[in-house]
Protein backbone atom coordinates (compact mmCIF):
# COMPACT_ATOMS: atom_id res chain seq x y z
CA UNK A 1 0.00 0.00 0.00
CA UNK A 2 1.73 3.45 -1.27
CA UNK A 3 1.71 6.44 1.42
CA UNK A 4 -1.41 7.94 -1.25
CA UNK A 5 -3.42 5.39 0.51
CA UNK A 6 -2.70 6.39 3.84
CA UNK A 7 -4.15 8.80 6.34
CA UNK A 8 -3.61 11.35 9.19
CA UNK A 9 -5.30 11.60 11.89
CA UNK A 10 -5.34 15.52 13.69
CA UNK A 11 -6.65 15.35 16.70
CA UNK A 12 -7.19 19.27 17.78
CA UNK A 13 -7.49 20.42 21.26
CA UNK A 14 -6.96 24.04 20.99
CA UNK A 15 -9.08 24.93 17.34
CA UNK A 16 -5.77 25.21 16.03
CA UNK A 17 -5.92 23.08 12.76
CA UNK A 18 -6.07 25.50 9.20
CA UNK A 19 -6.91 24.41 6.08
CA UNK A 20 -5.08 27.02 4.45
CA UNK A 21 -1.85 26.20 6.35
CA UNK A 22 -1.83 22.86 5.17
CA UNK A 23 -2.69 24.21 0.90
CA UNK A 24 0.89 26.44 1.92
CA UNK A 25 3.02 23.59 2.65
CA UNK A 26 1.19 20.95 0.17
CA UNK A 27 2.28 24.09 -2.61
CA UNK A 28 5.73 25.13 -1.21
CA UNK A 29 6.43 21.44 -1.89
CA UNK A 30 5.49 20.84 -5.19
CA UNK A 31 2.15 18.32 -3.65
CA UNK A 32 -1.20 18.68 -4.67
CA UNK A 33 -3.17 20.40 -1.39
CA UNK A 34 -6.88 18.71 -2.51
CA UNK A 35 -5.41 15.33 -2.79
CA UNK A 36 -3.68 15.75 1.08
CA UNK A 37 -6.86 17.52 2.64
CA UNK A 38 -8.82 14.34 1.50
CA UNK A 39 -5.99 12.43 3.17
CA UNK A 40 -6.51 14.08 6.49
CA UNK A 41 -9.50 13.71 9.42
CA UNK A 42 -9.67 16.07 11.86
CA UNK A 43 -10.87 15.73 15.23
CA UNK A 44 -11.81 18.42 17.61
CA UNK A 45 -11.55 18.27 21.11
CA UNK A 46 -13.66 19.89 23.52
CA UNK A 47 -12.56 18.76 27.41
CA UNK A 48 -10.43 16.47 28.60
CA UNK A 49 -12.57 13.66 29.02
CA UNK A 50 -12.96 13.78 25.31
CA UNK A 51 -9.72 13.72 24.31
CA UNK A 52 -9.40 10.70 26.63
CA UNK A 53 -12.49 8.81 24.56
CA UNK A 54 -11.14 9.86 21.43
CA UNK A 55 -7.36 8.15 22.31
CA UNK A 56 -9.39 4.81 23.73
CA UNK A 57 -11.06 4.81 20.53
CA UNK A 58 -8.16 5.73 18.27
CA UNK A 59 -7.12 1.56 17.15
CA UNK A 60 -10.42 2.19 15.00
CA UNK A 61 -9.90 4.74 13.56
CA UNK A 62 -6.41 4.00 12.88
CA UNK A 63 -7.87 1.32 11.08
CA UNK A 64 -10.88 3.15 9.21
CA UNK A 65 -8.64 5.92 7.71
CA UNK A 66 -5.59 3.47 7.02
CA UNK A 67 -3.80 6.39 9.28
CA UNK A 68 0.22 6.37 9.35
CA UNK A 69 0.47 9.52 11.14
CA UNK A 70 -1.62 10.84 14.12
CA UNK A 71 -1.03 14.42 15.08
CA UNK A 72 -2.37 15.93 18.78
CA UNK A 73 -2.50 19.29 19.37
CA UNK A 74 -2.50 19.92 22.31
CA UNK A 75 -2.22 16.48 24.91
CA UNK A 76 -2.11 18.63 27.61
CA UNK A 77 -4.09 21.98 27.58
CA UNK A 78 -7.43 20.78 27.99
CA UNK A 79 -6.02 18.68 31.39
CA UNK A 80 -4.49 21.91 32.40
CA UNK A 81 -7.22 24.11 32.35
CA UNK A 82 -9.63 21.37 33.53
CA UNK A 83 -7.16 20.12 36.58
CA UNK A 84 -5.54 23.62 37.77
CA UNK A 85 -3.77 24.02 41.43
CA UNK A 86 -1.45 21.30 42.91
CA UNK A 87 -4.60 19.16 44.69
CA UNK A 88 -5.68 17.87 41.21
CA UNK A 89 -2.37 17.42 40.26
CA UNK A 90 -1.82 13.63 41.12
CA UNK A 91 -5.38 12.81 39.33
CA UNK A 92 -3.86 15.20 36.44
CA UNK A 93 -1.01 12.99 36.22
CA UNK A 94 -2.80 9.98 36.13
CA UNK A 95 -4.72 10.72 33.73
CA UNK A 96 -1.99 12.28 31.13
CA UNK A 97 -0.35 8.29 32.26
CA UNK A 98 -2.56 6.39 30.87
CA UNK A 99 -3.00 8.48 27.41
CA UNK A 100 0.45 8.07 27.17
CA UNK A 101 0.48 4.54 27.48
CA UNK A 102 -2.23 3.77 25.27
CA UNK A 103 -0.32 5.89 22.89
CA UNK A 104 2.68 4.08 23.03
CA UNK A 105 0.74 0.36 22.68
CA UNK A 106 -1.07 1.41 19.04
CA UNK A 107 2.54 2.60 17.95
CA UNK A 108 3.61 -0.50 18.15
CA UNK A 109 0.48 -2.42 17.29
CA UNK A 110 -0.04 -0.13 14.30
CA UNK A 111 3.32 1.11 13.13
CA UNK A 112 1.66 4.47 13.42
CA UNK A 113 3.82 7.60 13.97
CA UNK A 114 1.99 9.93 16.92
CA UNK A 115 3.33 13.19 17.24
CA UNK A 116 1.58 15.18 19.67
CA UNK A 117 2.45 18.98 20.89
CA UNK A 118 2.62 20.16 24.55
CA UNK A 119 2.95 23.51 26.07
CA UNK A 120 5.79 25.12 28.12
CA UNK A 121 5.56 26.85 31.59
CA UNK A 122 8.04 28.97 33.05
CA UNK A 123 10.94 27.47 35.60
CA UNK A 124 11.61 31.00 36.99
CA UNK A 125 14.12 29.73 39.20
CA UNK A 126 16.58 28.79 36.74
CA UNK A 127 15.84 32.25 34.88
CA UNK A 128 17.25 34.65 37.80
CA UNK A 129 20.79 33.28 38.78
CA UNK A 130 20.35 29.53 38.27
CA UNK A 131 22.81 27.73 35.89
CA UNK A 132 20.67 28.61 32.65
CA UNK A 133 21.41 31.00 30.21
CA UNK A 134 20.17 34.56 30.37
CA UNK A 135 18.32 34.06 27.27
CA UNK A 136 15.26 33.29 28.76
CA UNK A 137 15.01 29.96 27.11
CA UNK A 138 16.49 27.79 29.48
CA UNK A 139 13.67 29.23 32.08
CA UNK A 140 11.27 27.18 30.18
CA UNK A 141 10.30 23.51 30.31
CA UNK A 142 7.11 21.11 29.34
CA UNK A 143 4.10 21.06 31.34
CA UNK A 144 3.19 17.89 32.84
CA UNK A 145 5.60 17.06 34.85
CA UNK A 146 7.04 13.71 35.59
CA UNK A 147 3.88 11.59 33.42
CA UNK A 148 5.32 13.66 30.00
CA UNK A 149 9.28 13.77 31.13
CA UNK A 150 8.90 9.91 31.71
CA UNK A 151 6.94 9.00 28.26
CA UNK A 152 8.86 11.23 25.80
Amino acid sequence: MSNKDSGIIFVDTENAFRAERVHQIAESGGQDAEEIMKRIFVCRIYYSAHLEAVVRGLAKSIEQYNARLVVIDSIISLHRAEFPGRETLSERQQRLNTILHKLIRLTEIYNVAIVYTNQVQAQPDNFFGGSGSSSGFDSMRAAGGNSMRENI
